[in-house]
């Protein structure tokens, strides 16, 4: 039954940084027009009863008034429906919103993206983070009592503590909900240009899976409930109109570019205003594409949305049921009563986990890319017998990893101390003794002692003390562990790594040092699709170990590990022995 429709308003003040949705700036006179075809589109259609309404875009507070009254006239709307506004502070005062409450607006969606001004103008928006709480405050004046807020992390150069401090300001104000949101890089938009010409950098992976973990836990302190991935409420006021799509049910989508499911379709409107209108003009459905889902598809695709709520879950049949049994084995799903849901585990990397449900066999998928990178290798390197790459699985559990190196990886890398060690202690259980463990990451003092006992390779020695430590902490295991000097050729503050000038320094003490043996060097490129530049990092630490072998190491300087899955095969061509996959193996 439809009792839910989404009107999408395609305007906006200006395009977002970050933004690929559909919107345009507009006049007054354009608005009105637009709203005069939303109303022949809903002509095209039955008269459904609705106990939601979404006005979402672009900006719909941007329309006039009386348009939107007009729009609200014309719905057969049920009493205690829920009717929502996506709502830009710019675009909104005190008398607006009494109005939009008068005229039947009873929910808000604000934008407020950041409470930082460094951010707000990174991201391209136009109100300041005074009129982003003034207009909350104002719509609570004018008699909203479910009030909605988004906000957006992992922007570029943001830290934890940004983070936090944004999502603490957020809840001081007491929001009925919020939406949070890490940053997407979507192709087409300014943000995408600039990761590509290496002007903005994405955030590191653990980093962010760091800030999600300190939000969820942060809310749920402070009374919210976090019952979708995205999205936390207080208790009982849970957003009704997006839950449908989570829960798979059918919904009437108008206005250009929206989408909609009706009768085992999925639609999407024309995306250009001549062919809209056009459409409308000729008594048709304004619709591009449209796909008749067979009930295989509906089954699938109550596991990919189902998945997203995460106190009700899933009751899984058939094949689908296997593979929860596997995800629960694995740790990524639990049980309560006859229904599936994500663990924490299986949250932080939600959209691999929801994948399984799409690709089905995933194992099958991890050998075809080791493959890949086997042929790789073999093409792109000068001397592809000196090569290892190291299975990254820091994001994976055992059972992955298993199957990893049943495809002939025996060597994984990890950036947590606890995590290796804790995977180091299953496999021994397992009876698994073959494998080496390389330690990837930013790898902080007093961490050594966890891993010192079985570590294979060390690629993060960055300074005297922690070479010290190591040193100290591989002498009381009667080992002598091999280390990678880690040298940050690009000199980019977001990095760690000598600089030159640090090393030279340093060195003389370091091989004084006789329980650890460097065995060459290490480098992260910038994350860029310059490969002119990306390369000259790799040509540059090949030149240093050159160099270094001839003054100080007599030619015993033999690894590279350089290349991850987004540079690997340029690190190759440049000489890299140890390349540092991870995303490549899953993807």
């Amino acid at each position: 039954m439809v009792d839910g429709i989404y009107i999408h308003i395609p305007f906006c003040l200006n395009k977002c940084n970050y933004c690929d949705f559909l919107s345009f700036k507009s006049n007054g006179e354009e608005r009105k027009k637009y709203v005069d075809y939303l109303l022949k589109e809903l002509d095209l259609y039955p008269n459904y009863r609705y106990n939601t309404v979404y006005f979402g875009g672009g900006t719909p507070s941007l329309l006039d008034l009386e348009d939107v009254e007009r729009i609200l006239k014309r719905l057969d709307i049920a009493e205690n429906a829920e009717v929502t506004m996506e709502v830009n502070p710019k675009t909104v005062d005190f008398d607006k919103l009494c109005k939009l409450r008068k005229i039947g607006i009873n929910r808000l969606s604000i934008g407020i993206q950041s409470f930082d001004e460094k951010y707000l103008k990174i991201l391209g928006r136009m109100h300041t983070s005074e009129e982003g709480v003034e207009t909350f405050e104002n719509a609570r004046k004018a008699g909203f009592d479910n009030i909605s807020l988004d906000l957006m992390f992992s922007l570029p150069g943001q830290n934890v503590e940004e983070v936090l401090k944004d999502l603490n300001k957020l809840l001081d104000m007491k929001p009925e909900h919020f939406s949070i949101y890490s940053l997407i890089w979507e192709e087409g938009t300014v943000f995408f240009e600039k990761l590509k010409k290496g002007i903005l950098r994405e955030t590191e992976n653990e980093i962010e899976a760091e800030m999600f973990e300190k939000i969820i836990d942060t809310a749920e302190k402070r009374g919210y409930l976090h019952y979708e991935i995205s999205n936390f409420c207080l208790e009982g006021k849970e957003a009704v109109h997006n839950t449908k799509y989570w829960e798979n049910k059918e919904y009437l989508g108008i206005g250009l570019g929206a989408s909609g499911y009706l009768d085992n379709i999925r639609y999407k409107n024309q995306m250009k205003f001549l062919e809209y209108y056009g459409s409308i003009d000729s008594k048709l459905r304004p619709i591009l594409e449209r796909e008749t889902l067979t009930l295989e598809d509906i089954e699938e695709y109550k596991y990919i949305v189902g998945f997203r709520l995460l106190k009700k879950g899933v009751k899984a049949t058939g094949k689908y049921l296997d593979i929860c049994l596997s995800l629960e084995k694995r740790g990524y799903l639990k049980r309560e009563d006859e229904r599936f849901i994500l663990t924490h585990k299986g949250l932080m990397v939600a959209n691999d986990v929801l994948d399984e449900f799409v690709w089905g066999e995933e194992m099958s998928r991890i050998e075809k890319n080791i493959e890949e990178i086997k042929k790789d290798i073999e093409e792109h390197s000068p001397n592809p017998e000196k090569v290892r790459f190291i299975g990254v699985t820091k994001y994976v559990g055992i059972d992955e990893m298993l199957e990893v190196a049943k495809c002939g990886v025996k060597v994984f890398g990890e950036n947590k101390a606890q995590v290796i060690k804790e995977k180091e202690e299953k496999f021994r259980e397992l009876g698994i003794v073959d494998v080496e463990w390389h330690f990837i990451g930013n790898l902080q003092k007093n961490k050594v002692k966890y891993i010192a006992e079985y570590v294979s390779l060390i690629h993060s020695v960055n300074k005297l003390s922690l070479a010290q430590e190591i040193d100290k902490r591989a002498s009381q295991n009667n080992r002598i562990i091999d280390v990678l000097l880690e040298i940050n050729i690009a000199g980019e503050e977001s990095k760690e790594g000598y600089d030159l000038e640090e090393l030279y320094q340093e060195l003389p003490e370091i091989m004084k040092l006789k329980n650890i043996n460097i065995k060459g060097l290490m480098t992260m490129a910038p994350f860029t699709d310059d490969e002119v530049l990306v390369r000259g990092v790799f040509k540059r630490l090949r030149e240093i170990k050159d160099k270094l072998n001839s003054e100080y190491f007599d030619g015993k300087l033999t690894e590279l590990s350089m290349g991850m899955t987004n540079d690997y095969k340029i690190a190759l061509e440049e000489g890299a022995t140890l390349v540092r996959i991870g995303r490549k193996i899953f993807q």
